[in-house]
């Protein structure tokens, strides 16, 4: 058994960096990851940030998304027996270590050549499950062999080529993919002016394209499969479908025999539709902030979509999450699992596999010791231990 799947193994983590600390080592990384932003947008061309770190219109939904974790506050109790901790849980099938796992993200060799190579590899060793992105620079089959147990979840581009749709889908079951994300939040790009400004689109320049460009249902469209302009075409034209309804997503959940998860709800009633229309679990998601400037943030939106499920399918939810601290809110508040998104971007930018391992490590063990100092001993425990409040903007001094 993995040391991070062993009762008490994330404290283990934390105890740890102070044990080296007594030889004079100290982490290469901060343990605030707050911190990796800039760091990593150091690192980056100023067009690779402006796709892969900006918002929609002037970033107010990403900026609204981390001030709702600014809004809230957790109270500790005391004097609970938290000596032996599990946050351990199955979703969709999946085993999870705790209930995080890394959110898609599309075009990430902008950011590091290992790119989703390094993060699936970083996230097996710690038991957290990748959601792969239909705008991996790898092929899914490549990733699933990098780590066939991590690798379960693919999202699907819902492209409008049915021959495509397809080819992936079977691509999908026969790597080992069991859990199929589909993200019904992009009809169309939202308008980034940071990618704007840049005319940079990457998909368009081969990059996080990967898995279309080497298609055979794709390559079978193709006059020319050498032809870069053609494949930039062809792939614009094969970009997300604005037609789709709900009657789309019952005839994909017909085509997909494994769990389906629906990404990027936003109202209780869109969740409910998409539990009627067969959906193995719901995603809150505002797609990081970057597709609706102005949109109201995830964390904000999860109660009532919770309420309005009330146990009937899992619920995930993303945007905003910048710590450890940030998953126990989440949780608290009724999610059951967490996805991390622009925190793991960072750590691969400024490190690579090492950089992904080290957000994980410091998510997971600050997860587990504010839990445990909230008197709770199990993530699953939180929401009921009734531990999280909307600051009044008061306070009292006892």
């Amino acid at each position: 058994m993995s040391l991070l799947r062993a009762a008490n193994g994330f404290e283990r983590i934390h105890n740890g960096i102070y044990q080296r600390g007594r030889t004079g080592e100290v982490p290469l990384l901060p343990t605030d990851l707050a911190e990796l932003e800039s760091m990593a947008l150091a690192a980056l061309q100023p067009e690779h940030a402006g796709y892969l770190n900006g918002g929609a219109g002037r970033g107010r939904t990403v900026a609204t998304n981390r001030g709702a974790f600014d809004r809230l506050e957790l109270t500790p109790a005391v004097l609970n027996n938290v000596a032996h901790r599990d946050h351990a849980t199955t979703l969709c099938s999946t085993r999870m270590a705790a209930p995080v796992f890394v959110s898609p993200m599309g075009g990430l060799s902008l950011a590091h050549p290992d790119a989703d190579t390094a993060i699936v590899r970083a996230a097996a060793e710690r038991g957290v499950p990748t959601a792969i992105s239909p705008m991996a620079c790898t092929r899914v089959e490549d990733l699933a062999r990098a780590a066939p147990d991590s690798v379960r979840w693919m999202e699907l581009l819902w492209h409008n080529n049915d021959a495509v749709i397809d080819s992936m889908l079977a691509r999908a079951q026969e790597s080992g993919i069991d859990t199929l994300i589909i993200g019904v939040d992009l009809p169309t790009l939202g308008w980034r002016p940071a990618a704007l400004d840049h005319a940079y689109l990457p998909f368009l320049h081969g990059v996080g394209a990967t898995n279309i460009l080497t298609d055979p249902a794709f390559l079978a469209m193709m006059n020319n499969p050498q032809d870069h302009d053609e494949r930039a075409r062809r792939w614009s034209e094969l970009s997300a479908d604005a037609s789709r309804t709900w009657e789309s997503l019952e005839r994909l959940r017909a085509r997909w025999r494994g769990p389906l998860i629906v990404k990027g709800l936003q109202r209780p009633s869109d969740a409910r539709r998409a539990v009627n229309a067969g959906a193995d679990a719901v995603f809150v998601s505002n797609h990081g902030g970057r597709q609706v400037d102005g949109a109201a943030a995830t964390l904000s939106l999860l109660p009532a979509i919770v309420d309005e499920i009330d146990g009937d399918v899992p619920v995930l939810v993303d945007g905003g999450v910048r710590s450890g601290a940030d998953v126990v809110m989440a949780l608290a508040l009724g999610a059951d699992a967490v996805g991390l998104g622009r925190l793991v971007l960072w750590g691969l930018t400024v490190a690579g596999q090492d950089g992904v391992g080290h957000v994980l490590d410091c998510v997971l063990a600050e997860m587990d010791a504010t839990i445990a100092n909230l008197g709770v001993a199990s993530a699953q425990d939180l929401r009921a231990a009734d531990v999280v409040r909307e600051y009044s903007g008061e306070r009292s001094i006892c």
